[in-house]
């Protein structure tokens, strides 16, 4: 019995190693999730945990190209290929201009806002999100590919009119930098984390809707993380600037052979899946997934075994991992 529980308890610093090392490899730094996860919830929180996704998506995708120097930070008018600095860059994100990007949240409006990030991240779990909504895989493209969105409500600019796609109330699109350039492979570059192989795909997709922030846009910048800036346009004059926009609102079988006298022995059944077959199956396994695999390391962590992992499951398994020696992510 005790050889059988250290087994298991070796197998599980492994599955928890494994996963924390894919992670963090391309995860967020924690300055960067913490202004995201408040930039989702200002733009997208009554469009619930798949509209807060594809919100963070765009920003990422768009980070994602400034750092990879396929466009310059000026693009898109930040200061630096940083996240905080294109997420902050004047007239892209209308949550920040307003300042309604700094209201305070609740741990409840934060834990879902990181579970839509960690969607964002994971491409896997995000199509197969989408396709659940209905979506073809053309749509699905598209809102993979943005790097800007509006509200629907929102001024139109002609010019952001590359790949747009609605969902919900917000219209998402590329831009005319953008739609030349390979957008999935300088996001899987930066910031995807979908760990087949080790953990495959995450789980708990279906968040529930929370109540909406109630922000609306005003003033005359362009439509909420929308577009790039056109520096060239504007010193030959070769175009005017942009118009205000308007409020954002927020068969058959066969026959059976004679039966033998002398059959042979039925086949053994099937072993029981084991944890890391689990895992597999399910992961990477973050804040919202539920099931066996769930339960099993609720169990392995002296935790209730209720199959969902909460945000008392997050951080006990957080704990566990600085206990030894890994990056906290509360991934499984």
């Amino acid at each position: 019995m005790n050889q059988a529980k250290r087994a298991m308890q070796g197998l599980l610093t492994l599955v928890l190693f494994l996963t924390a090392s894919v992670a963090s490899a391309q995860s967020l730094g924690a300055d960067d999730q913490r202004l995201l996860e408040r930039l989702v919830l200002a733009e997208a929180q009554g469009e619930g945990r798949l509209g807060m996704a594809l919100v963070a998506r765009s920003v990422l995708n768009r980070t994602s190209l400034v750092r990879s120097g396929a466009v310059t930070a000026g693009t898109y008018n930040a200061r630096s290929r940083t996240l905080s600095s294109i997420v902050n860059a004047r007239g892209q994100y209308e949550p920040v201009s307003s300042g309604s990007i700094n209201r305070r949240r609740t741990n409840a409006q934060l834990a879902e806002a990181r579970a839509a990030i960690a969607l964002a991240q994971d491409t896997t779990a995000l199509t197969r999100a989408l396709r659940a909504e209905g979506l073809d895989q053309a749509a699905i493209t598209r809102l993979l590919a943005s790097t800007g969105f509006r509200a629907r409500s929102a001024y139109n600019d002609p010019s952001q009119n590359y790949g747009r796609q609605t969902f919900r109330n917000h219209i998402f699109n590329g831009d005319r930098f953008s739609r030349r350039l390979n957008v999935p492979e300088a996001f899987a570059r930066y910031y995807a984390v979908n760990s087949r192989g080790i953990v495959g795909e995450l789980s708990g997709l279906s968040g529930g809707e929370v109540a909406p922030s109630g922000d609306a846009a005003s003033g005359d910048a362009p439509a909420e993380g929308q577009g790039p800036s056109e520096p060239a346009r504007v010193a030959s004059g070769g175009g005017a600037a942009a118009a205000p926009r308007a409020p954002s609102t927020g068969g058959g079988g066969s026959s059976s052979p004679a039966a033998s006298t002398n059959p042979e022995p039925a086949a053994a059944p099937a072993p029981a899946p084991s944890l890391t077959d689990q895992v597999n199956a399910r992961g990477p396994m973050g804040l919202g997934a539920r099931g066996e695999a769930v339960r099993d390391v609720q169990q392995r962590l002296g935790l209730e075994p209720t199959g969902l992992l909460g945000l008392g499951t997050q951080r006990a398994i957080e704990a566990w991992q600085g206990e030894h020696g890994l990056p906290r992510t509360g991934r499984v």
